[in-house]
């Protein structure tokens, strides 16, 4: 997930460290005049995408005109209503979801962000990606491809929502993410453990504590995992050991195939043969 170059937080997430979590099937909305919503809370996110017309919505002591192409997030614990704009059909789409970093902290939380955008110029993709997102779940019956749709309209409504990283999370909240993200994308570096160490404002120790209470692993044990996922891949795609030892970081052979073995159950060797 890439958004505006000055946002380290999403600049640096990668997609099996952001989980999203639908609380319900979506919600297609096609309402007349009449229709509202009464006041109620819900306990997650509630994202609304208008396809067509108009409605009113009420979030706390804020009101928002939802219009064709544009997009509302309601946030949990929050007492809202909404009723019809007035004229023509409404027509949307509404998604419950939680969405977590790190399996622990509520991607929302860490950012500030605006409820209402407007898509504009991506609005003919957004709009087709809806389309898709609700047929998925009509014909297919199953939330696979619908996830993967619904990430896609997550992700274009942070490009227009974001706003800047929150006042309220904690420095080592930041450094926790940059660090699992250096660690994923450059364990073939012989120096990337003491690279990811030297950019804590903490000591060794704190640092190793903090991102296994992040985490649940040690950054040391976070890194063998990414080298054995990516020399899997490696053997899988037909390589040899040796190669995918060394392109992992592993400058002894022997080691890697200790390793691998202890962390897989099998020896490189026979897992190359075996695919």
């Amino acid at each position: 997930m890439h958004m505006r170059s000055d946002s380290m937080l999403l600049r640096d997430l990668l997609p099996d460290q952001m989980h999203v979590t639908f609380t319900e099937r979506p919600i297609p909305q096609k309402q007349g005049t009449d229709w509202s919503i009464d006041p109620r809370v819900i306990n997650d996110y509630d994202l609304f995408v208008c396809l067509s017309g108009s409605a009113v919505f009420r979030v706390q002591d804020a009101e928002y005109l939802l219009s064709r192409g544009e997009a509302l997030l309601v946030p949990p614990y929050t007492i809202f209503s909404a009723r019809h704009g007035g004229q023509g059909r409404f027509e949307a789409v509404a998604q419950h979801f939680t969405v977590d970093v790190l399996g622990r902290y509520d991607l929302f939380s860490l950012i500030r962000y605006e409820r209402h955008v407007r898509f504009d110029r991506a609005w003919p993709y957004v709009a087709e990606t809806v389309r898709l997102y609700i047929d998925s779940w009509q014909q297919d019956g199953t939330s696979l491809f619908g996830h993967a749709h619904f990430l896609t309209l997550l992700t274009q409504f942070l490009r227009k929502a974001y706003r800047g990283e929150s006042a309220d999370t904690a420095v080592h909240d930041m450094f926790i993410i940059e660090m699992a993200h250096l660690l994923q994308t450059r364990f073939a570096s012989p120096d990337v453990m003491e690279e990811a160490i030297s950019r804590s404002p903490y000591s060794r120790d704190y640092t190793t504590r903090l991102f296994r209470e992040h985490t649940g692993v040690t950054p040391k044990q976070y890194l063998i995992q990414a080298r054995i996922r990516a020399a899997r891949e490696m053997l899988q795609q037909g390589s040899s050991v040796k190669d995918a030892a060394f392109a992992t970081g592993h400058k002894d052979e022997l080691y890697f195939s200790r390793l691998f073995r202890q962390k897989t159950g099998t020896p490189p060797s026979a897992y190359r043969s075996g695919v």
